[in-house]
């Protein structure tokens, strides 16, 4: 609920289109917090404190606990901490700045400063007690200043004198607009190689396929290594729904044949959430049995059959897929030795009906479908 009010009362009206607002929370005021500032875009950064520079209420939170501390006078004075979007390097606080003619101007020093009270037009805007943009003016010449309007000067870079911009201690604390034009900005993006291993133990030899599950078309096929990790070529486009599918291969630990098709389905999303990585193991079967289980494979029904999956194995989303070997779970470790136990028993009994240890994933995942408010011990 945004109300305009004055420092005393949330009755007056401030007339300041686009310069700053304060944002009412009612019911939660008290000595400490009362008013939440937020900028015209309804931003506010933290912690909430005021800064005095100068005798003056200037800008408060992260952003000059950084430029004191993280680009303090020393630590990055004189260094490139960055690049603008129109590629002017940044330099961090503490720099020298000199002129165009090389000539040395001292440590960089804004040429901002705030408004004077006649300087506000009552009309529009009134002061913002120095918390926003509004309450500071470029003024060349300023006594004790050295920086540009768009707080840059000159340095040497790379033995040539190079116009840079400048982090300062007061505002604007960095460049907050550029000297330079942008006439386009091209951003490329290299989407990772798929990777993963597939476990019940590491199982190499298996082979695998990835499958688009908008049409069952198999995009590639593979072969686990000698540690049960699988590799995808880069030149390969990872489907936006996809299914990854193995068969066959050996028990690296026990050198026992693996009977089980594993898999796991994923979307593009997780995949590059992930860096490209996609473990398959029996959780992972599982949960692909519970979502096969849907009329439709979408995000919501992954979704949901996640959440079965967390809540009768009492596990985070993080460990569904998780490389329970190399990261040392035992708890995980405990399921997915359990679920194998639990196949092999039922594609042994019944072996009659022809039931495979395929089928018996789908067997328990039906059983944790029809059950998912109940959660299942492997102690």
């Amino acid at each position: 609920n945004y109300r305009n009010f004055t420092e005393s009362s949330v009755d007056g009206i401030y007339y300041r289109p686009g310069f700053y607002f304060r944002y009412f929370l009612g019911g939660i005021q008290n000595d400490y917090w009362s008013q939440l500032q937020m900028d015209p875009y309804g931003g506010h950064i933290q912690p909430d404190h005021s800064v005095i520079v100068n005798g003056e209420t200037e800008l408060h939170g992260d952003w000059h606990a950084h430029t004191t501390n993280v680009f303090g006078l020393t630590d990055y004075s004189n260094c490139v901490v960055g690049y603008a979007v129109d590629g002017t390097a940044i330099m961090g606080g503490g720099s020298i700045v000199y002129d165009s003619s090389g000539d040395s101007l001292g440590v960089a020093s804004s040429s901002w400063r705030r408004r004077n009270a006649n300087e506000y037009d009552a009309n529009w805007s009134q002061n913002g007690n120095g918390f926003y943009i509004y309450d500071y003016l470029y003024e060349a010449g300023l006594s004790g200043s050295n920086l540009d309007e768009f707080n840059g000067g000159y340095t040497t870079l790379d033995g040539e004198l190079t116009y840079c911009y400048f982090i300062t201690p007061t505002f604007p604390l960095w460049p907050r607009n550029i000297r330079g034009s942008v006439n386009s900005i091209k951003y490329e993006f290299n989407e990772p190689p798929m990777k993963g291993n597939l476990q019940d133990g590491y199982i190499k030899d298996a082979s695998g396929s990835l499958i688009d599950l908008k049409d069952n078309t198999i995009v590639d096929t593979f072969t686990t290594d000698n540690v049960g990790d699988y590799a995808i070529s880069s030149d390969v486009t990872i489907p936006d729904l996809f299914k990854l599918e193995f068969e066959g291969g050996i028990d690296i630990t026990t050198g026992e044949a693996i009977t089980t098709k594993f898999s796991s389905i994923s979307t593009k999303s997780e995949f590059l959430n992930n860096s490209g990585t996609i473990n398959t193991t029996p959780i992972t079967t599982l949960l692909t049995s519970i979502i096969e289980e849907e009329s439709v494979i979408n995000d919501s029904t992954i979704s949901t059959s996640k959440e079965i999956i967390m809540k009768t194995l009492d596990i985070s989303e993080n460990m569904i897929q998780m490389d329970y070997i190399g990261n040392s779970s035992e708890k995980l470790a405990k399921i997915n030795n359990k679920l194998e136990t639990i196949a092999n028993t039922l594609s042994v009994t019944m072996e009659s009906d022809n039931i495979t240890k395929t089928k018996a994933y789908a067997s328990i995942a039906k059983t944790l479908r029809d059950a998912s408010s109940n959660v299942f011990s492997f102690d």
